[in-house]
């Protein structure tokens, strides 16, 4: 039986987002039951019936198969750690709020405080995913730029560099002490 391209691309979506192991035999069942369905309604309503299965069945599989990579685990880490640094920030600007010449938001010292803390955060999320802390610097990047851009505060403009060089090295820094901690240790010859 010559099945239509709206029904064979829709079969090969749902087989796409399927685990391999589950592939095999998957597109012969579903051909299988549209055949029962076109036979005892008419070809249009068992079409129409496919193509809600697989609209049914394209979310749940989508995140399946979402779950099944890496990156949504490494992107929640990221976040994780992206939480760490703003909570971080606000207690070294709240610590410093009560010290003398603390008010504002002018605090280079609150970002020297700040610089060895990140490094730990990105150090800490690159133990759990190496790729966190890349995205955890791009996520600092993206918010610091979106406040540089919006904001009325009038900073010095090298403090405004400074927020977009210190929190990436920072990262950096982290992340390149997680991948020498990490390194296999070689022994050495005499």
């Amino acid at each position: 039986m010559r099945h239509g391209i709206l029904v064979r691309a829709a079969i090969a979506t749902l087989a796409r987002l399927l685990p391999a192991s589950h592939r095999p035999g998957f597109a012969g069942d579903l051909l299988e039951e549209l055949a029962l369905r076109e036979r005892e309604s008419p070809a249009p309503a068992a079409r129409l019936w496919l193509l809600r299965q697989v609209a049914r069945s394209v979310p749940p599989l989508v995140w399946c198969a979402l779950a099944r990579t890496k990156w949504l685990s490494t992107l929640s880490c990221a976040f994780v750690a992206y939480v760490a640094v703003g909570l971080t920030e606000f207690l070294v600007n709240w610590a410093l709020s009560g010290a003398p010449g603390g008010g504002g938001a002018y605090r280079p010292l609150g970002m020297v405080l700040t610089f060895p803390a990140v490094a730990v955060i990105a150090w800490a999320a690159a133990t759990y995913r190496r790729g966190a802390p890349w995205v955890l610097g791009a996520m600092m990047l993206l918010a610091v730029t979106v406040m540089t851009l919006t904001s009325a505060e009038n900073l010095p403009t090298a403090y405004r560099v400074a927020y977009f060089i210190v929190g990436p090295l920072a990262v950096t820094l982290g992340a390149a002490l997680r991948g020498r901690s990490a390194a296999p240790r070689q022994a050495r010859t005499p």
